[in-house]
């Protein structure tokens, strides 16, 4: 039997065509609400989200790095259907500063990794294909989830490994992200490709 939150991602993906790549980060508070200008300013874009694109318009700009990020409660989750910048450890770190930042992403040429930062700097890291390949200071927050990534591992090809990892992500930061959150138009973040 499938994992049920491990079905609701795998859902997610597939409604949404994102197979292939696509980078997650889900941005967390110790002491309160993040707030999109927040994320926005830590991400170089001087707190601008005033700019609204649809989830796959990223295409319309090849000229830019296309975050995308969504409040969800008092976190913000940040969608990239192409590109990468919330899986860098300098902007996992600027965004940790006040709580913690959590990341996977994949990429067709099957590279994959979830990773967490905290309090400004990057804790651990492990890549979700091979659950046992790993990286950290003290703490694992993934350990508890290897099992889980572990059976999924297993079924490459499909989508499973993927939305395996995003459900570590919502089991480690509390943080859902439901279908429906990548329809319509977005707030969105565009930085220069030379960051």
């Amino acid at each position: 039997m499938i994992d049920p939150l491990v079905q609701h991602y795998v859902r997610l993906i597939r409604t949404h065509g994102l197979d292939e790549e696509f980078c997650y980060t889900v941005v967390t508070s110790a002491t309160g609400r993040v707030t999109l200008e927040a994320v926005a300013e830590s991400l170089g874009a001087g707190g601008d989200t005033s700019r609204r694109l649809r989830l796959h318009a990223w295409a319309d700009h090849d000229d830019s790095h296309v975050l995308l990020p969504q409040q969800i409660d008092r976190a913000v989750a940040i969608l990239e259907p192409f590109g990468y910048q919330g899986n860098s450890k300098d902007v996992l770190s600027r965004l940790s500063e006040h709580g913690e930042a959590w990341n996977t992403f994949w990429d067709v040429n099957m590279r994959s990794e979830l990773i967490c930062a905290a309090k400004g700097e990057p804790v651990a890291g492990r890549d979700f294909l091979e659950p046992d390949e790993k990286w950290g200071k003290d703490r694992d927050p993934f350990e508890p989830h290897r099992p889980l990534l572990a059976e999924y591992a297993e079924l490459l090809g499909s989508r499973y490994p993927n939305g395996a990892a995003m459900a570590v992500i919502e089991r480690c930061s509390g943080v859902h992200l439901p279908i429906d959150a990548l329809t319509g138009e977005l707030p969105a973040v565009l930085l220069p490709l030379d960051r």
